[in-house]
């Protein structure tokens, strides 16, 4: 029998990196004005484009680290994944071919490989589904949980031996 399990991030992991990426905000902002003194159009543009980009991946990381929703749950028939905390995207465990865990630049990943990939990644926000495109050329599942900054991870791993088979683990 398969009781509801969530997992969570780590709170104080994910504070770390919203303090980078506020840093990051803050320093092409300074490139983005001492171009905008300086004069200088490629300054500023990559300044700016810079300052957007870490502000985004700072307001969806204070997203993540204010809700109180799980990471992943796992049910009797679903493996949940709260990739944005209003967006669960429920995975029927009879659509999972395998897990597979891989590295991609210092980042561990559980990969979910699906038989039918494309019926899930639709539901997935559009930005990710651009990211997922890129992850299956690369030969990576479109679905992964993002292991380094996940809490009680032997008991996630542990529950998914018991229901999807092992595939072989990639490295990069």
């Amino acid at each position: 029998m398969f009781e509801e399990l969530h997992f969570y991030e780590s709170k104080e992991k994910n504070a770390l990196i919203l303090i980078a990426a506020l840093l990051f905000v803050l320093a092409v902002s300074y490139f983005a004005y001492v171009g905008m003194v300086e004069e200088e159009p490629y300054d500023i543009a990559m300044g700016t484009l810079g300052a957007v980009f870490f502000l985004v991946a700072f307001i969806f990381g204070l997203v993540r680290l204010l809700s109180a929703k799980p990471y992943v749950t796992l049910t009797k028939e679903h493996l949940v994944l709260y990739l944005m905390p209003n967006m669960p995207i429920e995975i029927k465990f009879e659509d999972i071919a395998g897990y597979m865990p891989y590295a991609t630049r210092h980042q561990n990943f559980i990969g979910i490989v699906l038989h039918n990939e494309e019926e899930y990644s639709v539901l997935m926000p559009l930005a990710m589904q651009k990211t997922a495109e890129v992850n299956k050329e690369m030969g990576i599942p479109v679905f992964g949980i993002t292991w380094n900054r996940l809490k009680k991870k032997d008991q996630l791993l542990y529950e998914l031996e018991r229901r999807t088979p092992k595939l072989q683990e990639t490295r990069d």
